[in-house]
């Protein structure tokens, strides 16, 4: 099921042994595996610490916590770390790898994906959103194409369109507050009032330019001729001629 994520009602309910940031955390990792219906995924400090406010000096006590106490398996990669959701050893149930194979089309779960490679190739818009976003935020091409694919089609377009609106805002602030492009997607970003906002009115400008191209356009083509200009003129005048002889006879 879109933008829901399924976490094992065992950890929601029972005492699990974690604090509320260390819970958090684990709540971040299941939203980026199992709320994309993956059983791993690719993060990097700050932007867990983006999603869930927690500081990036605690990342590594959380993490270990998580680890020693069975909930994830993690692996460093490349400046990020790897995060496998595991559940508890204790009989905490757990979320199964994603069954690729042999999944029908048209089933309840979503069946197996192409390669990362094949859907970027495929996907002429997130090539774009990917040329648009600024490269020193843009985090590897798996995390961000994870929170592309859960977009509708018209929000696609719409984070496309927003990029250069985005830069221009963020330019405001010397460019401080850039988010990584997986955030930027995954909390609807380019939705903000700030950013739509100065697209949506250049778009309603265009619009109407376009209406009024069309409204004199049509007046345009609706008009009368000279001619028949004239003939209506002299129409008028032999109008007004003719009720002037007839007055003039009944004074006679």
């Amino acid at each position: 099921m879109q933008h829901f994520t399924m976490i094992p009602n065992s950890i929601l309910r029972n005492h699990n042994g974690l604090s509320n940031a260390e819970f958090r955390f684990l709540c971040c990792i299941y939203t980026m595996t199992a709320g994309f219906q993956r059983h791993s995924t690719v993060l990097n400090n700050k932007q867990i610490t983006e999603m869930t406010g927690l500081a990036v000096s605690k990342m590594k006590n959380y993490r270990e916590k998580l680890i020693s106490t069975g909930f994830i398996q993690c692996i460093k990669d490349s400046g990020s770390y790897k995060y496998e959701i595991m559940g508890q050893p204790s009989g905490v149930d757990t979320i199964p790898p994603r069954v690729i194979d042999n999944n029908p089309q048209g089933s309840v779960c979503r069946g197996a994906k192409e390669t990362n490679k094949e859907n970027i190739n495929k996907d002429d818009l997130f090539n774009e959103f990917k040329k648009k976003y600024p490269a020193n935020r843009f985090d590897n091409d798996k995390t961000v194409l994870s929170a592309w694919e859960d977009l509708s089609d018209k929000d696609k377009q719409l984070a496309v369109a927003s990029i250069s609106y985005a830069k221009e805002y963020w330019q405001l602030n010397d460019n401080k507050y850039i988010l990584y492009a997986s955030n930027y997607i995954l909390k609807g970003y380019f939705r903000k009032d700030e950013i739509i906002g100065p697209y949506k009115r250049e778009l309603n400008a265009v619009k109407e330019a376009k209406r009024q191209k069309e409204y004199y356009r049509e007046a345009e083509e609706n008009a009368v001729s000279e001619e028949e200009k004239m003939n209506f003129i002299s129409e008028i005048k032999l109008n007004i001629a003719n009720r002037k002889k007839k007055k003039d006879a009944k004074r006679k």
